[in-house]
């Protein structure tokens, strides 16, 4: 059965970067419902950022209030909101995204930002919270993609990482699906060189 999740702003971003590989359209199949706080909503449509990026306005017209596939939503636990805003590295939009996970019982909060994390991390460790090459590795392990590489090219342009977080993220999915892990196989996709980056 698929889950929901809630979104911050940014691995909505990142996430809009591989628009054109249809990556909302693949993770129907790993979610029922991708929650989106209001403040992130109001961060993403910056109207610069969607001078800059145009497929953003191709994401929002696809957004809506408390329906849908990519889901507007303004509920979240109070108490939770007003302690994670005063928690260090946590910013509005993703206060709104962890008091959010909370009230739509969602599986996941979807993030790429160190700082929230580590924020995240110290004010409600058992928020489990997955970024944008988790999702890549998902979608590869559940053959939903066929070919990973051009996704993880694109995101390696907006976030810096390496093979061992790259590693780390298969690894946590493959223990998600509860799915024996081919140390072999795991080398190989998770080699930069082999996915064309270095």
């Amino acid at each position: 059965m698929r889950s929901v999740c809630v979104v911050d702003n940014s691995t909505l971003i990142t996430l809009t970067r591989l628009y054109q590989l249809s990556i909302f359209s693949q993770l129907t199949s790993l979610f029922e419902r991708i929650h989106i706080p209001l403040k992130v909503k109001e961060e993403y449509e910056n109207e610069f950022s969607i001078r800059a990026e145009p497929n953003r306005k191709l994401v929002l017209s696809q957004m809506s209030l408390n329906s849908g596939f990519l889901s507007i939503c303004s509920k979240y636990d109070t108490i939770s909101l007003v302690i994670l805003k005063t928690t260090e590295g946590i910013d509005a939009g993703e206060a709104e995204a962890a008091a959010q996970h909370k009230t739509v019982n969602s599986r996941f909060v979807l993030s790429d930002d160190k700082k929230f994390i580590l924020g995240l991390k110290k004010a409600d460790p058992h928020i489990k919270v997955i970024g944008t090459i988790h999702l890549i590795a998902w979608l590869d392990i559940s053959r939903s993609i066929l070919d990973p590489k051009e996704y993880f090219k694109i995101v390696y342009k907006r976030i810096q990482f390496d093979s061992k977080m790259l590693r780390a993220a298969y690894r946590e999915i493959y223990m998600i699906l509860r799915i024996p892990i081919d140390k072999r196989l795991l080398s190989k996709k998770t080699s930069l060189k082999t996915l064309g980056i270095r």
